[in-house]
C-alpha cells in the first residue's frame, strides 16, 4: 500500500469503513493495530477460496501507475496486452503480485 495509507486511515477514523484486501502485509497489520488504539474491529469476513483461485486473481493483476486504473489478465484484460486502454502506456504488476521463482506458489502470499 502506498505511503498514503496513514492519511487514508486518518480520514476515515470518525466513520465506519470496509477494508478490502488491507492489510496485506504484517507491517500493515501492525500499523492498523496502532491506528485502532484498542477500539477493536466489529466484524471480520473470511472468504474461503482455493489457493489456486487466490493465486490466479493476485498474479493476474496489472495497474497503470499514473492513473491507478487496474486491469486483470483474465477478468478485466486491457484491449492491448500490457498497455493502458486510455494512454497506451505500459502496465505494471505489483512486486507482491509477481510470481515467486522456484516456489510452489505463483505469487507472494502471506498469512498473519
Amino acid at each position: 500500500m502506498p505511503d498514503c495509507s496513514c492519511m487514508l486511515l486518518s480520514a476515515v477514523k470518525a466513520f465506519g469503513w470496509i477494508l478490502d484486501g488491507f492489510p496485506r502485509t504484517v507491517e500493515q497489520a501492525r500499523m492498523l493495530d496502532v491506528f485502532l488504539g484498542g477500539r477493536g474491529i466489529d466484524l471480520v469476513l473470511n472468504l474461503h477460496a482455493s489457493l489456486q483461485e487466490v493465486e490466479m486473481r493476485l498474479c493476474g493483476r496489472l495497474v497503470h501507475l499514473a492513473s491507478g486504473r487496474s486491469y486483470h489478465n483474465v477478468f478485466n484484460p486491457p484491449k492491448v496486452p500490457e498497455k493502458d486502454d486510455v494512454t497506451g502506456e505500459p502496465l505494471t504488476q505489483r512486486e507482491d503480485d509477481k510470481p515467486v521463482p522456484n516456489s510452489d506458489t505463483h505469487c507472494t502470499l502471506i498469512s498473519l
